[in-house]
């Protein structure tokens, strides 16, 4: 019988997950003791223990099975992204796996664990910091192991991501059309390329960008946005702002509702994500789009060709996102004439 993971750690006397630490360099491996180091390297070379993995290409037994890593699924733009690929995983003859990770690197550390000893062919990964110095980015590269990233580029590993300019071009062109004179982005210092992208745009209409930095609300509660929409209104920062997300822009407009304002008579606020939860908002929420379906497909389809053929050339595929507008955009006192800039 081949050797597991369960019968390294049964025979070292640990855990499976600190034998996984071991074998992948985890940085939390450096504070094992040498003992402990030591029993499981014996327990590795008396059993000629390989990763399952690379044992089940080798006999070419296949699970039909596609595992989802992602750090949230409560939140709606989660929940459709994985809606999303299940029904893309489906249609292709596959089951779906979700690993939950809650934005913790250990889980996702212990998820690409437990998936590549065997329960599925491949694995997508929702990338929000994978480094690429790390142990996980050496042993997808060494082993050629069939990873598709969803956003979060890295060298030499697949990736699918939407590209955010045409939906950022289409609403700051509505917002500026309509006569908005400040046009200000409300961020978390994590969406630093959806502000970047802003910024891009803004320059091609030549606006000042300005940024508001807030902390995600995953981890903070609802409340501290709600306060920040109630400042922005009181202060009148803005007379526009782009939200980094839909369920953000949910709590700033409750924010700026319970400080005495309206949405969109005092300010107008565009989301982001397209999540189909923002048309029942109040006022419905006028969105940059992500395409899901689309995503979710090319991830699917990307990651069956590297299962298929572990040498195929990793890809990068970039499928553009697009403006809802709805009813949370109001005309301003004046209306501009669109000049868009030579190319």
């Amino acid at each position: 019988m081949a050797a597991t993971l369960k019968i390294i750690a049964d025979k070292a006397g640990v855990s499976k997950s600190m034998v996984s630490m071991y074998l992948n360099s985890h940085p939390l491996s450096a504070h094992m003791a040498e003992k402990t180091k030591t029993r499981i390297r014996q327990a590795v070379d008396r059993f000629k223990y390989k990763p399952s993995y690379l044992a089940r290409a080798l006999s070419n037994k296949k699970t039909n099975v596609i595992g989802f890593i992602c750090g949230d699924i409560k939140s709606p733009f989660f929940a459709e992204k994985a809606a999303a690929m299940m029904k893309a995983a489906n249609e292709a003859g596959y089951r779906l796996q979700i690993m939950v990770t809650e934005w913790n690197f250990d889980k996702e550390f212990e998820c690409f664990d437990f998936l590549l000893e065997g329960s599925a062919d491949g694995i997508i990964f929702y990338n929000r910091g994978l480094p690429a110095n790390s142990a996980y980015y050496k042993k997808i590269i060494e082993e050629k192991l069939p990873v598709v990233l969803i956003a979060g580029r890295i060298k030499n590993i697949s990736c699918v991501s939407a590209d955010l300019e045409p939906g950022f071009d289409q609403a700051v062109g509505k917002l500026i059309t309509s006569g908005h004179k400040r046009i200000v982005m409300a961020h978390d210092p994590e969406n630093i390329i959806k502000y970047k992208t802003y910024c891009k745009i803004c320059k091609k209409y030549k606006i000042r960008p300005e940024q508001i930095i807030y902390k995600d609300p995953y981890y903070t509660g609802k409340e501290p946005l709600i306060s920040l929409g109630k400042k922005i209104a009181k202060d009148k920062y803005a007379d526009a702002v782009i939200a980094a997300a839909d369920y953000d822009a949910a709590l700033l407009m409750q924010g700026i509702r319970e400080a005495g304002f309206k949405i969109p008579d005092d300010i107008s606020m565009v989301g982001m994500d397209g999540i189909e939860l923002g048309e029942y908002f109040y006022p419905p929420l006028s969105t940059i789009g992500q395409p899901q379906n689309e995503l979710a497909a090319a991830a699917v389809s990307e990651l069956i060709k590297k299962i298929n053929n572990p040498d195929a050339k990793s890809e990068n595929l970039i499928i553009p996102s697009f403006f809802i507008d709805r009813k949370s955009i109001k005309p301003r006192s004046h209306h501009v004439q669109l000049e868009h800039p030579k190319q």
